[in-house]
């Protein structure tokens, strides 16, 4: 909730500011500054909670930053959300329910064997790790090719919805599902230490976590604020937030083995089919959300192009606007 409410803020910000400095400059926003405080005050308490139970857990209850933008669209900006957006957020709300319930089951807590072995010989890791370096690269190469056509005046096909699509995917592979893994496996390195345990911290495990955290980090963050500046909120944060928690709970369940314990719950083997489904649920979610939000800017652009036309066609129109 903090951090929704924080990139909001910065949302606001960002609109108040020119052209010329929404996308380098910012901070130039007193509204900005504080979303970005808030923002990043509530991420520090997010971080700390990896350390209490499973990522793929605990990844999917941040769909409830699905609710409170909607609600701060309502609350803020007196935005009516249409009918496909809020059966997107009660879609992406059972789905973060079902992956929890019939999510991984078992310790939260890993020794620092158990922390290397992926990096060891985890060839699940590793694959992931491919498919995300190679998706994501491409996607962060499409966005730009279609970001520069748009802004020479063209419109190539899908404009609308492979703009903001590719630049999520790029977003979540390359930066928030990576720094979801390396933050928990830091959060536990850190408890170690805390109990007089220094084994991984004199080991190249703490600082390949540190350095994967600071990187994925600070690209995560950049691309959140940057997002903000190109998109409309109530389509592009949904995009970010559901990209997150499904590559976020997806990288964690193969790190930490987590799906290794999927049929250990009270459902049995049907706690794979219903994790999965939850996972569905968060996708069919995001894309009326997606397509919802499309069809709201697309209704606003059109209702203030009526309105400058009727603005101009009513008789001395431009005279009394000169005046």
């Amino acid at each position: 909730v903090g951090i929704n409410i924080g990139q909001n803020l910065q949302a606001d910000g960002i609109r108040t500011l020119p052209e010329q400095f929404r996308e380098t400059q910012p901070f130039k926003s007193r509204t900005w500054v504080i979303g970005q405080a808030v923002f990043i005050s509530f991420s520090i308490i997010n971080f700390a909670a990896l350390g209490f139970a499973e990522a793929s857990v605990l990844v999917p209850l941040e769909s409830i930053q699905f609710v409170t933008n909607v609600a701060y669209s309502r609350v803020v900006h007196k935005a009516t959300a249409p009918p496909r957006m809020l059966l997107g957020v009660a879609l992406a709300v059972c789905g973060t329910v079902l992956s929890v319930v019939f999510g991984a089951k078992g310790s939260s807590c890993h020794s620092q064997a158990q922390l290397e072995w992926p990096w060891r010989s985890g060839v699940g890791w590793w694959l992931w790790c491919g498919i995300s370096v190679v998706v994501g690269g491409f996607c962060l190469w499409l966005n730009g090719v279609y970001t520069r056509k748009v802004k020479e005046g063209q419109k190539p096909w899908g404009y609308e919805f492979v703009g903001p699509i590719t630049f999520t995917l790029s977003s979540a592979l390359l930066g928030g599902s990576q720094m979801i893994v390396q933050s928990k496996v830091f959060s536990e390195l850190l408890a170690m230490l805390f109990q007089g345990d220094y084994g991984a911290w004199v080991s190249w495990l703490g600082w390949v976590a540190l350095v994967l955290v600071v990187a994925c980090g600070i690209i995560w963050v950049v691309r959140l604020t940057k997002c903000l500046g190109l998109y409309d909120p109530l389509l592009i944060l949904p995009l970010m937030v559901a990209t997150y928690i499904l590559f976020g709970g997806i990288a964690g369940g193969i790190y930490f083995r987590e799906f290794d314990t999927l049929h250990l719950g009270f459902a049995g083997v049907w706690g794979w089919p219903l994790y999965v489904g939850g996972l569905v649920c968060v996708i069919i979610g995001l894309y009326c959300i997606a397509t919802a939000g499309i069809a709201m800017e697309k209704a606003e652009k059109a209702r203030a192009a009526a309105e400058a036309a009727e603005r101009a066609a009513q008789p001395n129109g431009n005279d009394a606007t000169q005046r």
